[in-house]
């Protein structure tokens, strides 16, 4: 799998998801990004999306030596961070973790994550209330503020009206 083919996939989420509470570093943003990317248009059921060390390196732009254990920590951190979606058909918030599961391969050089099945309402399957963009508008942008503030500017692209208080 190419890193450049890889960008000019689509980044596919639920606006309630763009609009969840959460917080990343901007490495840990850009593989969500990057395993959101991986998720088919067909898909039901979430997979186990395989990253190659050499992929994370480009991913998120950082030296060989360091990958290593910047993808341990990484991966361990987003099976921690909660999330917070709020889910206004009843008035209420979801607390779910990013990923419920990830293995590192340290011999093979790659890791294996799987989201969280929680989040499959906000990830599958969606017919609307939906935000798509591709992996390259955000590639290069290099705060996790930018990428919030892009995807939200994107979900009232057609609409041409966005307040913010």
């Amino acid at each position: 799998m190419a890193i450049r083919r890889k960008e000019h996939a689509l980044v596919t989420k639920s606006n309630d998801l763009v609009e969840a509470r959460y917080d990343l570093t901007l490495t840990e943003q850009r593989v969500i990004l990057y395993m959101v990317s991986m998720i088919e248009p067909n898909d039901e059921d979430f997979k186990t999306y395989r990253i190659t060390v050499s992929e994370f390196v480009k991913i998120i732009g950082i030296d060989d030596k360091s990958a290593y254990n910047q993808i341990r920590q990484v991966t361990e951190n987003l099976i921690s961070n909660i999330l917070r979606i709020y889910q206004p058909e009843t008035n209420s918030y979801l607390s779910v973790a990013w990923l419920s599961s990830s293995k590192y391969f340290a011999g093979d050089g790659y890791v294996e994550l799987r989201f969280d099945p929680g989040l499959k309402p906000y990830l599958l399957g969606m017919k609307q209330r939906f935000t798509s963009y591709t992996l390259a508008a955000v590639a290069r942008l290099n705060s996790v503020y930018s990428i919030r503030i892009y995807e939200l500017l994107k979900q009232y692209q057609k609409i041409g009206v966005r307040t913010f208080t």
